[in-house]
């Protein structure tokens, strides 16, 4: 069981008659967030790559104890993820952000989301809104169309048949390039 918070001392067992749950506590306030970026900074200054474990330390960093905001937290962990592209940076990308959201308000997850867009995963997931934004504005622009073409249509029959001119219509059924120089002669 992971405990967080204030959480010092918990229940870590629970009879139940015959039987008797017994869980392992870890007290996330025995762990210094400073402590990981310390080794964390260490590691990069020498030029090491970060393993899974730190990785994971990094992940839990908010939720440590520290002498530094949780806000600074997240964003010092950030900064050490962000130039890794890998499965595990991507996680505590997404970690911290659900930490972030969490724990922060609207202005300091404001800041948090500027450095989540220098990380790979941020800069996927920019890619893929884009990506969407676009295949929407597609869908949105043909569906316009159709339906602006059927307006213009609807606009020539009438002006056809107000005309009484039958043949024209049939024959604007029949030859696209007749229908395109109808629809020019009447300004539609």
């Amino acid at each position: 069981m992971l405990y967080t918070g204030s959480y010092k001392k918990t229940h870590f067992e629970l009879d139940c008659g015959e039987y008797t749950y017994k869980v392992i506590p870890l007290y996330m306030t025995k762990y210094r967030s400073e402590d990981v970026f310390a080794i964390v900074k260490r590691k990069t200054a020498q030029n090491e790559i970060l393993n899974d474990e730190d990785f994971a330390n990094l992940a839990m960093t908010p939720v440590m104890s520290g002498n530094i905001s949780k806000k600074e937290t997240i964003l010092a962990a950030l900064s050490y993820i962000k130039n890794y592209q890998s499965e595990s940076a991507n996680r505590v990308t997404a970690i911290l952000f659900a930490f972030a959201d969490k724990f922060l308000n609207m202005e300091e997850l404001s800041e948090v989301k500027e450095m989540i867009y220098m990380t790979r995963l941020g800069q996927m997931l920019v890619n893929d809104g884009i990506e969407k934004g676009i295949e929407k504005g597609i869908e949105k622009g043909i569906e316009k169309g159709k339906a602006q073409e059927n307006e213009d249509m609807c606009s020539l029959i009438r002006n056809l048949l107000d005309s009484n001119r039958i043949d024209d219509l049939k024959k604007a059924t029949e030859d696209k390039t007749y229908c395109l120089k109808l629809k020019k002669e009447f300004n539609i």
